[in-house]
Formats: structure tokens, sequence, C-alpha cells
């Protein structure tokens, strides 16, 4: 796979967790865990099973309405600009879910 190619599928697995919301949730939760006197760890814990979380939202949203974006011409989407297909979102979405549980 062409560098060019890699970096447009990774842009693309980014942006299709919602990255701004996504990255919002997630500073506010690990925020509040710090705030609120969390440990170090729990502080660790709590950013990445909001992330793993937010990104498992965020992909499978993306796979269940790929159709319908496709359909309505949303092409600021991944999935109907075509730097992923809705197909490749299926593995990264049960990682990030089981990574989500344990965290």
């Amino acid at each position: 796979m062409a560098i060019s190619t890699l970096a447009t599928r990774m842009r693309g697995y980014l942006a299709a967790t919602h990255f701004p919301q996504a990255l919002t949730m997630v500073a506010l939760m690990t925020g509040a865990t710090w705030i609120f006197g969390g440990s170090p760890v729990a502080v660790i814990a709590v950013l990445c099973a909001s992330a793993a979380g937010q990104a498992t939202v965020g992909w499978t949203n993306d796979l269940h309405d790929a159709g319908v974006d496709a359909q309505a011409s949303r092409t600021h989407k991944p999935t109907v600009r075509g730097d992923i297909q809705p197909s490749d979102l299926r593995t990264p979405i049960v990682v990030s879910g089981l990574l989500t549980i344990p965290l």
C-alpha cells in the first residue's frame, strides 16, 4: 500500500470517529477524573477507555449510516469520499469495543 493511500485511510478512520466531538468527550472525561482526584492510573485508564468508547460510537455510526450518507451526497463523510469502505470499519469497531470494556 502506498504511503499516500495509507495516509488517506488513516485520515478516514480518524474522521469516522467524529474527531472533534470525540476529542471533546475524551478531554471532559479525563479532565473530570483528574479534577476530582483520580490517581494517575485512573486518569490514564479513563483517557484510554473514553477514547476507545468514542471511537466505537463514531465508527459504528459511520458504518450504519454509510448508505444514507452516500444517497445524501455527504461528501464530508470518509465512507462517501472513498477514504475508507464501510466494511473497513467492522474490525476496528470490534477491537475498540472490546478494549472499552476492561478499561
